[in-house]
C-alpha cells in the first residue's frame, strides 16, 4: 500500500495551488466584474434604449468573439445560446451578450483546469504508486496496464464536471442579466447595481459567490478524480478492503464519524462510504492488506507498522 507520506504528497499536489489555481479564478472573476460594470455603466450613461434596435457593427463584433469561443467544444452550449439571442437583437440583447462574454471566458479556464486534472491526477497516483512498488516490491505490486486503467476510470466523471461548470456559469449569467436589465430601466440610482453584481460574483463580505462555487466544482472534481483512480488501482491490484481517512484538520462531523472505518472495495459508493462525501470533501482512503475483520467496523492501527489484529488491537 502507499505510505502515508506518499499519499500526503499526492493530496498536497492535488489540492494545492498547482491543480486548483484559486488566485487565477479570483483574478478572472474580478476582471469580469470590472468589464461587466464598465459595459453596464456606459449603457446607462448613454441613455440607451433597452428595447431599441441594436447597432449592426456591435452585433458583428460580438458574434466574431462568440465564433472564436465556439472553437472550444466545452463552451459550445453556452455560446450557442448567446448567438441565438443575437438574431433580431435589441440594444439590451447586445448588452447582455457583452456582459456574458467575460464569464464564458471564466468557464473556459475552469474547463482547462478540469482537463488538466484528468491528465495530472492519474499521473500523480501512478508516479507514487510505482515508487512505492520499487521500495516494497513484495507488498505493493503494479499491473502492466496500470496507467491505462487509471486514465480510463477518471473519464467516468469528466463529462459531469464540464456540465457542472456550464450550468453554474449560465446561472451566474442569468442573475447578472436580471440586474443589468433592472439597472438599465431604473429611474433612480437606488438600485446599487454595482454592489449587487459584486455579491453575485464574489459573495460580498461573506465570500463564496460564483467565484467560490467555481473553486468548489474544481476541488470536488479533483477529489472525485483522485478517488476514482485510487479505486481503479485497488481493483487492478486485487485489494479487497480499504480504510476511510478523514481530513486531519477542519473535517466535518459527517466525515469524522467515518474516520477509521473499513469497507469492502466492491461496496464502495461515492457520497456514502467513499470520498467525496460532500462538496469540497478532501478525505481519502488507504488499502488494507489484512482482511480478518467485518467490513464497516472501526479499527485501531499503528501508523508505523499497520499491523492489525482480528479484535482491532495492535499486534
Amino acid at each position: 500500500m502507499l505510505s502515508k507520506s506518499k499519499m500526503q504528497k499526492i493530496l498536497k499536489e492535488i489540492y494545492g495551488a498547482n491543480l486548483i489555481d484559486r488566485q487565477t479564478l479570483d483574478r478572472l472573476f474580478n476582471s469580469s466584474e470590472k468589464e461587466i460594470l464598465g459595459y453596464l455603466t456606459s449603457f446607462i450613461a448613454d441613455d440607451s434604449n433597452w428595447s431599441g434596435k441594436a447597432n449592426k457593427d456591435d452585433i458583428e463584433e460580438i458574434q466574431a468573439e462568440l465564433n472564436e469561443l465556439s472553437k472550444d467544444n466545452n463552451l459550445v452550449p453556452l455560446v450557442s445560446v448567446m448567438i441565438a439571442n443575437l438574431r433580431n437583437a435589441t440594444a439590451g440583447d447586445v448588452l447582455q451578450a457583452r456582459i456574458s462574454l467575460p464569464l464564458i471566458k471564466v468557464a473556459q479556464q475552469q474547463h482547462r483546469m478540469i482537463d488538466n486534472a484528468t491528465v495530472d491526477v492519474p499521473k500523480l497516483l501512478s508516479k507514487y504508486s510505482k515508487l512505492q512498488a520499487q521500495e516494497m516490491p513484495n507488498n505493493h505490486k503494479v499491473p502492466p496496464n496500470y496507467d491505462e486503467l487509471l486514465t480510463k476510470m477518471i473519464r467516468s466523471s469528466w463529462d459531469k464536471a464540464h456540465l457542472s461548470i456550464n450550468k453554474d456559469i449560465n446561472y451566474t449569467i442569468q442573475r447578472i442579466k436580471q440586474v443589468a436589465k433592472q439597472a438599465a430601466s431604473a429611474t433612480d440610482d437606488n438600485l446599487n447595481y454595482a454592489k449587487r453584481i459584486d455579491k453575485i460574483l464574489t459573495g460580498g463580505k461573506v465570500g463564496n459567490g460564483a467565484s467560490g462555487r467555481a473553486q468548489s466544482i474544481i476541488r470536488t472534481f479533483a477529489s472525485r478524480a483522485l478517488n476514482e483512480t485510487t479505486f481503479a488501482s485497488y481493483k487492478a491490484r486485487g485489494i479487497q478492503y480499504y480504510r476511510f481517512l478523514a481530513l486531519e484538520s477542519n473535517t466535518c462531523a459527517e466525515c469524522q464519524s467515518m474516520d477509521g472505518k473499513i469497507f469492502k472495495v466492491d461496496d464502495a459508493t461515492e457520497g456514502i462510504n467513499r470520498p467525496p462525501i460532500h462538496v469540497n470533501c478532501q478525505c481519502w482512503t488507504v488499502p488494507m492488506e489484512n482482511t480478518n475483520f467485518v467490513s464497516g467496523s472501526e479499527i485501531l492501527y499503528q501508523k508505523s507498522s499497520g499491523a492489525i489484529m482480528d479484535d482491532g488491537n495492535i499486534d
